[in-house]
């Protein structure tokens, strides 16, 4: 962890963080880390995309000084690549909607609707207050949501998806219907604020009121194509009623605002864009699925290729190659769709004392793995303040995080695991283990197995079957 995020919350707080906990890491390089004392808790962030760093700063800013619901950003430092900002809790609008529904609370309660469409009209004010004062000079990766930009999500699809699933095509033709649809959907009003990736997992619920993360990557653009990217986000499985509905309270907020808008015009380049986003999600859906080896990503595809079923039915523009392979798509059988493995890897990671001995295999010696000492590592269990204390204790954390020697090893440890795990899981294996070792199993390396375990689940998801054990647990100190 950067030392820079701790200044910064002591700066803020006026005391130093008592509590540090490192978040999941997400589909980014940015590291998240959440700090904590009497006097408050915030968001750690270090990244190493300096010009990303630069829009999230300048943008936030711009939100702020309008109100717009976004975390307050409470302290940075660009030169060492991190800033502090509003903690605004765990609760994201995809699971929270997840959850209800395991609940039984139906398929989308009223009370979801209401925060659908209270973030729809916040965006809204994103769109036309915040393109006001966005200065897209420090858009990155592009100022504008351009031809080119388009482009890239229709190729996107053709190489990442459209191609591993073998369905024959005739390129040139299918190039000139890429070109119509870009041509097309060039034309839509583009003076506007574009999110980019306006999607349920980027909306968190506080207080009851949506609040927006994750908007580094806007730039100049149309009003639909956020719009489209919330109600036909594959994982939320709206129905097209509830759609519908939120379409029609997007559009009359809109209209009552800009009323040159026509009902007709605006719905056109709407569908344009549930074509195109659609196929950037199926394109992305494959590049991690395939490439990338993130299974889960694939489990995806049946909600995608629902939306794709639904928009065939509309009334679309003429592309005869491309409407030809996205009905062979959604012909395709079940089983010839990408789909993760059925059994997931089995993952076994453990915190031991070498004063007890090495590790067993729990597979009976069928489970290869590493070994990785922590002795090395300066030890917070020479002090009195921690003897009684573990590495799941806040303290303890703190104290590893701010010494910064263990971060360094976890850096340099966690990219050798993830490239074995993806040999595993390419070669059809099922079990691989992860131990560390250190005196006497109580701090350093169980603070390291927790974070790996933290690594693994947000970077594999399913695909693991995560099986943590603190060996030495019965004998730390009561």
């Amino acid at each position: 962890m950067n030392q820079t995020i701790l200044e910064l919350y002591q700066e803020h707080f006026g005391e130093a963080a008592q509590g540090v906990q490192a978040l999941p890491l997400s589909g980014s390089d940015r590291k998240y880390y959440r700090l904590s004392s009497p006097n408050g808790q915030a968001l750690g962030v270090e990244n190493p995309a300096e010009e990303e760093n630069l829009a999230f700063v300048s943008f936030t800013q711009s939100f702020l000084d309008l109100a717009l619901p976004v975390p307050k950003l409470l302290g940075q430092s660009l030169p060492q690549n991190c800033y502090l900002i509003e903690d605004l809790g765990p609760n994201t609008l995809l699971q929270s909607l997840e959850e209800a529904r395991k609940n039984g609370e139906g398929h989308f309660p009223d009370r979801f609707y209401n925060y659908y469409k209270n973030a729809l009209i916040a965006l809204l004010d994103m769109q036309l207050e915040g393109h006001k004062k966005i200065d897209y000079s420090l858009a990155y990766p592009k100022a504008d949501f351009d031809k080119q930009s388009m482009q890239w999500d229709c190729q996107s699809f053709k190489y990442w998806y459209l191609l591993p699933a073998k369905i024959p095509f005739d390129a040139e033709a299918l190039e000139q219907d890429f070109e119509h649809l870009v041509d097309f959907l060039a034309q839509a009003p583009a003076n506007y604020f574009m999110f980019r990736d306006f999607q349920a997992r980027n909306i968190m619920i506080k207080n009851e009121r949506p609040y927006f993360i994750d908007y580094q990557g806007g730039r100049r653009g149309p009003l639909q194509y956020d719009l489209v990217s919330l109600l036909f986000q594959a994982k939320a499985q709206l129905s097209n009623k509830d759609r519908q509905r939120l379409l029609q309270a997007y559009f009359q907020a809109l209209k009552a605002r800009e009323p040159h808008w026509d009902r007709q015009e605006f719905e056109r380049y709407y569908l344009g864009f549930v074509l195109l986003r659609s196929l950037q999600v199926l394109g992305a859906y494959g590049f991690k699925g395939h490439y990338q080896k993130k299974g889960h990503f694939l489990a995806s595809i049946p909600f995608a290729l629902e939306n794709i079923r639904w928009l065939l039915e509309q009334d679309l523009l003429p592309l005869p190659e491309l409407n030809r392979l996205l009905k062979a798509l959604i012909r395709q059988p079940k089983e010839q769709l990408p789909k993760p493995k059925e059994q997931a890897l089995r993952l076994h990671i453990s915190s031991f004392s070498y004063k007890r001995g090495l590790p067993e295999d729990p597979t009976g010696g069928h489970g290869a793995g590493f070994i990785f000492d922590c002795r090395f590592i300066h030890n917070p269990g020479r002090y009195a303040p921690y003897k009684k204390k573990t590495g799941l204790d806040e303290e303890v954390k703190l104290f590893l995080v701010e010494d910064g020697e263990i971060e360094q090893f976890l850096a340099q440890i966690f990219p050798i695991i993830e490239r074995a795990i993806q040999k595993y899981l390419d070669r059809g294996h099922s079990d691989l283990g992860v131990h560390f070792g250190c005196t006497g199993g109580q701090h350093r390396s169980v603070y390291s197995a927790e974070r790996l375990q933290q690594f693994l689940q947000s970077r594999f998801g399913p695909e693991l079957d995560l099986r943590l054990q603190h060996r030495e647990r019965p004998h730390w100190p009561k």
